[in-house]
């Protein structure tokens, strides 16, 4: 990676963390590991019990990924920090220890803590049940419980006032989970997955529910109390059983409209219930429908869209199978990615003029005719950036002016090593 790339990537992504310079410092085998440093980059061993060797300061995420043969672990006195999820990765682990000369890490009740109890880092996978977690908690930390599939119920203490992202991630065995009032926060993916999961109360504290929060549970009813400020794009995506969304009337930033979730100006769309079918009409006054917004509305036939739209999200309507006629009116402008993909049922689209962006995948496996699609990328105004290489640019100054035009709200993820 050249320093503008460096450059570049710093100055635009907060959370950008330089790659470790194999380079300079190549990873040496020693016994069963490979070691960057003191960092424990890859275990190569057979399984069964393994002790991490001492002089470890961290444990890389990745470093036990596909490892199902290790079934325990030791953790030394010197590592001082382990990348959330890492143990998650070894499916068939039972137990954690750590030494009693640890600074930074404790085992209380099976589960693997911070030196002073109050945050909860992993459990091992195995575990099933029910589980009580110690009052000494205040956070549960990200990926903490990840695909712990015989857990049947978790008991949170009240002193708990976080919950972080993916923390129950794949607990498909969860039938029962009561948040306490004390959690404010709720993050991205914190329950994906838990498919056994078909009711849970959100607390009235809480202020944020994350991204994907709830994908892929079978929640039939959802109530948004009144403290919640934030509730992410998708958060209820995935949620393939949601018949009925509710909002506390005492709420200051979310209301329902003929069942749908909205800000409370009207002005945003962000849910709707995915088993909805039927035609249904957008109320006036949207201006965005959000992503994810009618993503999975597999019975959905038709959607009246009003004037006074200008953006359809990503993946707004994607996967609406049943979904047969579209006719976007004049004034929206910016169509995202993948907005349409999967409506298999498409036949017919009509594209306004006023529109100057349709993104990548906009129209992807419909039945859309070829000629249509093109007919409609053709006509808007402006190029898709993000379908583009690096090597699209002939150098770096018209790329920079790009990323500050566009500030890739939806890349944070992404892999420019």
């Amino acid at each position: 990676m050249s320093d503008i790339e460096r450059s570049i990537l710093k100055d635009y992504f907060d959370d950008y963390e330089e790659p470790k310079d194999y380079d300079s410092e190549p990873p040496k085998p020693v016994d069963d590991f490979y070691i960057i440093g003191k960092c424990l980059g890859r275990y190569n061993g057979p399984g069964g019990n393994v002790t991490v060797p001492e002089g470890i300061t961290e444990i890389e995420y990745g470093t036990f990924q596909s490892r199902d043969s290790v079934t325990g672990i030791t953790i030394p006195k010197s590592v001082i920090k382990i990348s959330p999820g890492t143990l998650q990765d070894c499916m068939n682990l039972s137990e954690i220890r750590v030494d009693a000369e640890n600074p930074c890490y404790c085992v209380i009740n099976g589960l693997l803590l911070e030196r002073d109890g109050t945050v909860l880092h992993s459990c091992p996978p195995t575990t099933s049940g029910v589980l009580k977690i110690p009052k000494s908690v205040t956070e549960i930390g990200e990926k903490a419980f990840a695909f712990c599939r015989g857990l049947t119920d978790i008991i949170i203490p009240e002193s708990v006032t976080r919950i972080g992202d993916e923390a129950f991630a794949s607990c498909s065995g969860l039938t029962n989970i009561v948040i306490p009032e004390s959690v404010t926060r709720i993050g991205d993916q914190t329950f994906a997955g838990c498919s056994g999961l078909t009711s849970v109360a959100i607390p009235k504290y809480t202020t944020h529910i994350g991204w994907l929060a709830f994908w892929g549970t079978n929640l039939t009813r959802i109530v948004i109390p009144e403290n919640v400020a934030e509730i992410a794009d998708e958060a209820f995506n995935g949620c393939t059983t949601l018949s009925e969304i509710q909002v506390d009337a005492g709420n200051s930033f979310y209301c329902i409209i003929n069942g749908l979730l909205l800000n409370r100006d009207g002005s945003v769309l962000y849910q709707c219930p995915p088993t909805t079918s039927g035609v249904l009409t957008i109320p006036e006054g949207v201006v965005k429908i959000a992503d994810g917004a009618f993503a999975a509305c597999k019975g959905l036939t038709g959607v009246i869209i009003p004037e006074g739209v200008t953006r359809i999200g990503e993946y707004a309507f994607a996967n609406c199978t049943g979904l047969t006629h579209v006719n976007i009116p004049e004034g929206v402008t910016w169509i995202s990615e993948d907005a349409f993909a999967g409506c298999t049922s498409l036949i017919s689209v009509t594209v306004p003029k006023s529109v100057v962006y349709i993104g990548g995948g906009a129209f992807e496996n419909t039945g859309l005719a070829e000629e249509t699609i093109r007919a409609a990328y053709d006509q808007a105004e402006e190029t898709d950036l993000e379908s583009m290489t690096w090597n699209d640019f002939p150098d770096w100054e018209p790329l920079a002016e790009s990323m500050m035009q566009n500030d890739f709200p939806d890349n944070e993820d992404e892999d420019y090593s």
